[in-house]
């Protein structure tokens, strides 16, 4: 069929756009099916659209625009760009691939609310802003795993089990220390394996993974500790018991006494990277113990997915892109270089927030808060600049992320750079813990289909035809 006017002029856009050749734009061309129609490639082409219909694209539509065949679809059937794209319901069930599970409900939980219209997160029904401002770490964890904020008797309780089970077994910690070459998430994820081989007894029950939790809550930063100063020679010194989880992380970390302004910033740090529904490495925890493993193998199989570039690894490349842009002033040429290269921006995007990620406004507070304290502004200022520079593309589905702001305050604070995921991960436990026992109350086992698109049934060369069956 000979396409129309429009049909043509969409096409030509598409390709031009994703700087492919015209012929390869079809029907069945779609988001992530080819290299060049990566989330920079897709703003691009938001924009293109957007030129040839004369009209805005709302971020619910940025969201549904995924292929050529919704494209079309829009164009035709929403003159007014208003409407419903593809009505997924009337298709076979078999052609409702959503590729990267994205916008798929797989289970129920009552941990964390996500609420992308109201741009809010929600743990156990309490707004996070509220947590950063009246509760510490140690309250807002008990939460998340206990569905209740503490009495003044239960955080005593808690508290002082955390302190009881912060030091690793003497075998675990010499094999910390022959890992010093390592990188920091590298050691972890080892240090978590071996630590759950010094485990005994039930490992199959609720008890269980309750222990194992608090067990990792409690030692994960004596782990990232006593890397760090294996590493750099640093000499350790043992946390005092009095100190909060905040404070016990920054003792660890830092070669002076932390100050209050950095305890009060690392305590709201780590409880707004507690926890984030079913990001990758909670969904990975999830499917390890729906196959009934126990939490150690749970967050073993997390840390590997969260250390990966695309999650939790994110974050420690921040302050290389601060260091690369050099002076505020350069951000948006460093913007349009990355654009011409096509080349993502780390910090910006999320496949949830499709605009402002709610825990942006709280990072960078703290974040300037921190740098003028520190005196020093140099970073903050061209994260700042980044920032802006990105606004045009926001709408489209490349606002800035928590990854921004979050490197650089770690700096600030004296902390390695590449320290930056491990730290994430002393908080992002409490989320993996809590949803560990969820899964395991409630369990099923994860196991999604793929469907099959390659060769038609052959014979093999080799199989004699006269034999054959």
């Amino acid at each position: 069929m000979k396409p129309t006017g429009m049909q043509d002029s969409l096409d030509r856009a598409i390709a031009a756009a994703l700087r492919i050749d015209p012929q390869r734009v079809c029907a069945t061309l779609s988001y992530q099916s080819i290299p060049e129609w990566n989330s920079m490639g897709h703003v691009e082409l938001m924009l293109a659209l957007e030129s040839v219909l004369g009209r805005r694209i709302s971020e619910e539509q940025v969201v549904s625009l995924t292929s050529v065949a919704e494209i079309r679809n829009f164009a035709e059937s929403s003159p007014a760009g208003q409407g419903p794209v593809v009505d997924a319901d009337s298709q076979p069930r078999s052609s409702q691939i959503r590729r990267g599970l994205d916008g798929v409900l797989f289970d129920e939980t009552r941990i964390t609310d996500l609420d992308v219209a109201n741009q809010s997160i929600r743990y156990r029904g309490y707004a996070v802003e509220q947590l950063l401002s009246c509760s510490s770490f140690e309250e807002s964890s008990f939460l998340l795993l206990h569905g209740e904020l503490p009495t003044a008797q239960a955080l005593s309780s808690y508290a002082a089990q955390l302190h009881d089970l912060r030091e690793p077994p003497a075998q675990i910690l010499s094999l910390v220390d022959s890992l010093r070459a390592a990188h920091p998430m590298s050691v972890l994820r080892t240090a978590v394996s071996a630590l759950g081989a010094t485990e005994k007894g039930d490992r199959d029950s609720r008890e269980a993974h309750a222990r194992a939790g608090l067990r990792l809550i409690a030692t994960i930063p004596w782990l990232v500790g006593w890397h760090d100063c294996a590493r750099s020679g640093r000499a350790w010194k043992s946390p005092s018991r009095s100190a909060s989880h905040s404070e016990y992380l920054l003792e660890l970390l830092c070669r002076e006494p932390p100050r209050q302004a950095a305890v009060d910033f690392l305590n709201q740090d780590l409880i707004l990277h507690a926890d984030h529904g079913s990001c990758a490495s909670t969904f990975t925890a999830r499917i390890a113990v729906g196959c009934r493993s126990d939490t150690y193998a749970a967050v073993v199989a997390a840390l590997a997915a969260f250390a990966g570039p695309l999650h939790g690894g994110a974050v420690e490349k921040m302050t290389a892109i601060v260091d690369e842009i050099g002076a505020p002033e350069r951000a948006l040429a460093y913007v349009q270089e990355r654009f011409g290269r096509r080349e993502p921006i780390i910090g910006f995007g999320h496949r949830v927030y499709k605009s402002d990620d709610p825990r942006v406004a709280p990072m960078r507070r703290a974040a300037r808060a921190l740098s003028q304290l520190m005196g020093s502004t140099r970073d903050i200022e061209i994260v700042e600049a980044l920032e802006q520079a990105m606004r045009p593309y926001a709408r489209h589905g490349m606002a800035a992320n928590v990854d921004l702001y979050a490197g650089i305050a770690y700096r600030l604070l004296g902390i390695a750079d590449d320290l930056a995921t491990a730290i994430f991960s002393a908080g992002r436990i409490v989320g993996w813990v809590a949803h560990i026992q969820e899964q395991f109350d409630h369990n099923v086992l994860i196991r999604p289909q793929l469907q099959y698109v390659g060769s038609k049934p052959r014979s093999h060369p080799n199989l004699q035809t006269a034999g054959a069956p």
